[in-house]
């Protein structure tokens, strides 16, 4: 099922069957199954296969997952990790900070980083709109209005604008209301 395509360098040197230091990287295709049920999807890829020239043993690296788990999010339409760990970068941040300012499982973002689980189509989504400035904005005004509820003694800014205390119209807080009630059933 694999079919060798072209010669790419190597950074392994030394084959881990015979020790011997006489490895080639090649670029291979790789087909495999995606999914359960009655069809399961056929994906293609091309992975660095390393080669020994002396033994013929051959074995793959991490970056050979890398490019499977990246070709799956690309089947299911899904954000690859390195684009969630760009979307990370850009809002300047650790794993921690971008997890608190997003209201994510630290541990979940580093998961998908890793490439150890895929993200839900919701948190997809949600990572998706965080590529734009303004839904970065509105989160942010969203956070500072959680602050605010810590901090009571500004409730009175909203006072007489129909706004609660976190400047919140009471026709937004119940569609948020709907909304989550919605996605828990």
């Amino acid at each position: 099922m694999n079919s060798k395509e072209t010669q790419v360098f190597s950074s392994i040197t030394c084959c881990p069957m015979c020790e011997k230091e006489d490895v080639i990287t090649e670029r291979q295709l790789e087909k495999f199954e995606y999914g359960s049920g009655e069809k399961p999807a056929l994906l293609s890829i091309y992975i660095p296969v390393n080669v020994c020239k002396s033994c013929g043993y051959e074995f793959v690296d991490e970056k050979a997952d890398e490019i499977r788990h990246d070709a799956i999010c690309n089947h299911l339409n899904l954000l690859t990790s390195s684009k969630i760990q760009e979307i990370r970068m850009r809002l300047g941040g650790s794993q921690k900070s971008f997890a608190e300012f997003s209201h994510l499982g630290v541990a979940s973002v580093q998961r998908w980083e890793k490439r150890q689980v895929l993200q839900s189509e919701s948190n997809d989504i949600y990572l998706r709109l965080l590529e734009f400035p303004e839904n970065v904005k509105r989160l942010e005004r969203w956070n500072a209005g959680l602050a605010m509820e810590e901090n009571t003694s500004k409730s009175h800014e909203f006072q007489g604008k129909g706004l609660d205390a976190n400047g919140v119209s009471a026709h937004i807080r119940a569609s948020q209301t709907f909304s989550l009630k919605r996605k828990v059933g």
